[in-house]
């Protein structure tokens, strides 16, 4: 049987301030049918309530001090750097809820904070209105291994259908998967995670460091939390590496944006000179669906477009119950 590992008193002592200081925000989770916590000021929040309402709140004791503390204490606790040269924080608080904040005087009122609030409940293809041909495509490409590709806006609901989908991957399977904040529920045991921050240059453990661990360690899967500006060129060696089983969420318009503007924008920014074109047909040939999400009034969201590049189709939409338009690359 394994040891317990007992806590130090000095663990013990910072875990208690930790807990201390997110008593302020505790309330706000609990609040019903609330899906996002923005902080647009000191002492001031915005809830979005289930429908897309939005609810002013006052919080007094969230002043610009308060917020400092949680945030320099979350950072601490996940291995950040957060300071005036590091004014970002990305992570994952207790229960689940997913936080990104920027602090500081290029910040116009002084803070600016965005909470994704976790829900228990999972969800499922049917909560995203996929008809029963899609969710039969989505099933048998966790099974097979495809390439999967799943985009949407901010809110859209990706991280919810990318777990989703990783339910229906087989459980014997081995995966290995990279993160910047914790996001993916990943059940097969048979696995190894890493997380890395994106707003460290100087961190120890690169995308490099985990592709190269990769193709020495077995993989059947290899994962990525979200495309990112970091990670956008390792995700193209994780497409070319003899391995199938890729798959990974992105921002984008729709499914054509994801692999064309997707990619190239972000290895841009990241300071790669590639051919725009040629990295659009690299993606086609590899990626062997891609399904985009879209948040509906009332905040509902929906499966609204796939696409098999690899296959050689053209995107569809969906227009109807059930009923699919070709759009066109």
């Amino acid at each position: 049987m394994a040891k317990k590992i007992r806590t130090s008193p000095l663990e013990e002592t910072g875990n208690a301030l930790f807990d201390s200081q997110l008593d302020v925000l505790r309330p706000l989770f609990a609040k019903q049918g609330v899906q996002e916590i923005v902080a647009v000021r000191p002492q001031e929040v915005r809830l979005e309530l289930d429908g897309g309402r939005w609810e002013a709140l006052s919080v007094p004791d969230l002043t610009l001090d308060r917020w400092g503390k949680v945030l320099s204490l979350l950072a601490t606790r996940q291995g950040q750097h957060f300071g005036p040269d590091q004014p970002r924080v990305s992570a994952r608080l207790p229960g689940g809820h997913r936080l990104d904040a920027m602090m500081g005087r290029a910040v116009g009122e002084g803070i600016s904070v965005a909470i994704r609030v976790h829900r228990q409940a999972k969800r499922s293809y049917e909560d995203f209105g996929c008809p029963p041909d899609l969710i039969g495509r989505l099933k048998a490409a966790a099974v097979n291994g495809d390439n999967v590709i799943l985009s949407g806006g901010t809110s859209s609901g990706k991280t919810s259908l990318v777990n989703a989908y990783i339910r229906d991957v087989p459980l014997h399977e081995r995966v290995l998967y990279a993160e910047e904040v914790s996001e993916l529920q990943v059940p097969q045991e048979n696995k190894a995670g890493f997380l890395l921050d994106r707003n460290n240059k100087e961190s120890t453990v690169s995308y490099a460091d985990v592709f190269d661990h990769a193709m020495r360690a077995r993989p059947d899967r290899l994962w990525l939390g979200e495309l990112s500006i970091p990670n956008a060129y390792p995700a193209l060696l994780f497409l070319n590496n003899g391995h199938k089983g890729f798959l990974t969420s992105a921002h984008a318009n729709n499914c054509t944006a994801a692999l064309e503007t997707g990619f190239w924008f972000r290895l841009s920014m990241a300071g790669y000179t590639m051919d725009r074109a040629a990295v659009f047909e690299f993606l086609k040939r590899n990626i062997d669906l891609v399904v985009h999400v879209e948040r509906l009034s009332g905040g509902r969201r929906r499966a609204v477009e796939f696409w098999e590049p690899s296959r050689g189709a053209d995107p569809v939409r969906l227009v109807g119950e059930g009923e699919w338009l070709n759009i066109g690359a």
